[in-house]
Formats: C-alpha cells, structure tokens, sequence
C-alpha cells in the first residue's frame, strides 16, 4: 500500500501509511501541527508569511511586541489538516 508521502518506496517505514504502532510526526506540518503562519510587521504594516517555528518564537499581541522591542507579532495560523493540529500521525 502506498500513499502520497511514500509513494511506496519503503512504505512499511511510511509514517502515514506503514504499520506503525507508535505515532510519529507528520510529514505535511513536521510534527508542529501549523500550517500556513502568518506574522505582522510593525515597520511595514503588512503580514507576512512565515515558519511554523518562527510562528511560535513571535509574541502573540502587538502590545507584547512592544514590550519587547520586537518588530513582528503573531496573526493567524491553521491547524494541519492532515494531523488535525497534532503533530503526530
């Protein structure tokens, strides 16, 4: 059997399809379980797409930003569709 992240090469070892018992991360989020991060610059006044990582590294309010003497906040996120928001699968 083989599915879209495989494609059946080594599917036994696929994390989506393969006989796991034991979850593992999600190769469509890398086991964040973000998708499509945006963050908001202060300086330009436009979002910007970023990482899931950086995502999570942003203050989450522009008051917070200040605070800080950042530059960037966070402004929306998904959860991945394929873990629902998990990480893992």
């Amino acid at each position: 059997m083989s599915c879209d992240v495989c494609r059946g090469t080594n599917s036994s070892r696929c994390p989506v399809c393969g006989g796991h018992s034991e979850p593992g991360p999600c190769p469509e989020c890398r086991g964040i379980g973000l998708v499509n991060c945006y963050a908001f610059s202060m300086k330009t006044g436009e979002e910007i797409e970023v990482t899931a990582e950086t995502f999570l590294c942003l203050p989450e309010t522009e008051e917070e930003a200040r605070r800080a003497g950042r530059y960037y906040y966070r402004v929306h996120s998904e959860d991945c569709r394929r873990c629902d928001g998990t990480g893992e699968i």
